[in-house]
C-alpha cells in the first residue's frame, strides 16, 4: 500500500506502520506496543456489542454447566441417608468456589 500509516479498523492503534526499509526495529517496536490480550470487536471489524453478546453466550453455557449438576443424580446410599444430600445450590456454590479458586 502506497498510504501512510493505512488504518486496518476503527481503532487508532491498528494500522500499517510506515515502511521502513532501513529498521526493522521499527517494526518490531510497534508490534510491542499493541495491546496484548485485547480482543475487540473493532479488531475483526464488528460492532462493540458484539463483544457483549458473546460474553452473555459463554455465560449462559457456563450456567448450564452448572444446572447440569442438578442434585437429581445421586447415589442410592446418599439418597437413603437425608443429611448427606445437598441442594442444587450448595454443589452449584462448590463449583463457583472453585472456579474462583482456580483464577490467577
Amino acid at each position: 500500500l502506497k498510504i501512510t500509516n493505512y488504518q486496518l479498523s476503527q481503532l487508532s492503534t491498528i494500522y500499517i506502520p510506515d515502511d521502513n526499509k532501513n529498521s526493522l526495529k521499527s517494526y518490531i517496536d510497534y508490534i510491542d506496543s499493541l495491546p496484548i490480550g485485547d480482543d475487540h470487536p473493532g479488531l475483526f471489524g464488528q460492532h462493540p456489542n458484539a463483544d457483549m453478546s458473546s460474553h452473555m453466550k459463554e455465560t449462559n453455557i457456563l450456567l448450564d454447566t452448572l444446572l447440569s449438576f442438578e442434585s437429581g443424580q445421586q447415589s442410592a446410599e446418599q439418597q437413603s441417608n437425608d443429611t448427606s444430600m445437598r441442594s442444587r445450590e450448595d454443589i452449584i456454590y462448590d463449583i463457583c468456589q472453585q472456579l474462583l479458586d482456580s483464577l490467577p
